[in-house]
């Protein structure tokens, strides 16, 4: 059984120990795979058969005894202004939107994506509902 983006983004934002697909309990979790900073684990459900790659990036080191943090990897971006113009270069898997409020007020239509206007909702409430409202009007 496949499983759509939205099942699988719920899925990666919400319970990962029920399957995406059915939403069932029984899941296998193969072992783990080690490549550079990249780990990955072969999950299945035994109730639906779907089957999927979970995968992890290593983010941060913590000391075992003390559980203190010893060193973390932080995403990095950099946005750049020059001449009234945004540009902007960020690390690999960072999912970078830049929303230029003033251009959309102007009439250019924003292109963002639902996960950036939840984003947005967070500061900026105001805004985060104009764009839902537009999106939803034909």
């Amino acid at each position: 059984m496949r499983f759509t983006p939205e099942q699988a983004m719920s899925h990666l934002t919400g319970n990962q120990e029920r399957c995406p697909a059915c939403d069932g309990e029984s899941l296998y979790f193969g072992s783990l795979e080690y490549e550079g900073t990249q780990v990955s684990e072969h999950i299945s459900c035994h109730d639906c058969e779907a089957s999927w790659y979970a995968c992890y990036a290593l983010s941060h080191c913590v000391d075992a005894e003390s559980g203190d943090l010893v060193a973390e990897l932080l995403p990095r971006v950099l946005i750049t202004v020059k001449g009234g113009v945004a540009d902007w270069v960020a690390d690999p898997a960072v999912d970078v939107a830049v929303l230029d409020w003033d251009n959309h007020q102007a009439g250019d239509p924003a292109d963002v994506s639902e996960s950036h206007l939840q984003l947005l909702a967070q500061s900026d409430p105001e805004a985060a509902a104009i764009l839902q409202t537009e999106r939803s009007c034909p």
